[in-house]
């Protein structure tokens, strides 16, 4: 010991500080970095299974998803009809403007087409039409 002592000046025991000071701040970095890399890789699963559990369940409703689409759709279809019978009943008032104008034939033709397609209210006003004697050509 005292040989060692002897030996080594304060400024070598320094430097052999430094040293491992500088060695233990590389492992240190090298575990953060390492950490670093772990985290991101698992960030990165873990959108990958989000991403791919949305794509798959995009294109496999539950059932629950597929009764409510039907619902949804079945309203449509009565929406849709509700609009075809407002078009008919909007095409009825106009073939009565043109009666009350003095254009029976243009009448005529709407009256005898939508009594063609078994529409009721065009039925009756197409007898109407005929009973009251409009000028019909």
């Amino acid at each position: 010991m005292a040989y060692d002592k002897a030996t080594r000046s304060p400024t070598v025991e320094d430097r052999a500080a430094r040293r491992d000071q500088e060695r233990v701040r590389q492992q240190q970095r090298a575990a953060r970095s390492r950490t670093i890399a772990w985290t991101c890789l698992a960030l990165s699963v873990v959108a990958a299974a989000a991403w791919g559990f949305q794509r798959w369940r995009a294109a496999n409703p539950t059932a629950q998803q597929r009764a409510i689409a039907a619902q949804a759709q079945a309203r449509q279809g009565e929406v849709a009809a509700a609009l075809a019978g407002q078009d008919v009943l909007a095409e009825l008032r106009l073939a009565g403007e043109h009666l009350n104008m003095a254009r029976t034939e243009q009448a005529l033709a709407i009256l005898e087409r939508h009594a063609a397609q078994n529409h009721p209210r065009a039925m009756v006003q197409l007898a109407l039409v005929y009973r009251d004697g409009y000028r019909v050509p």
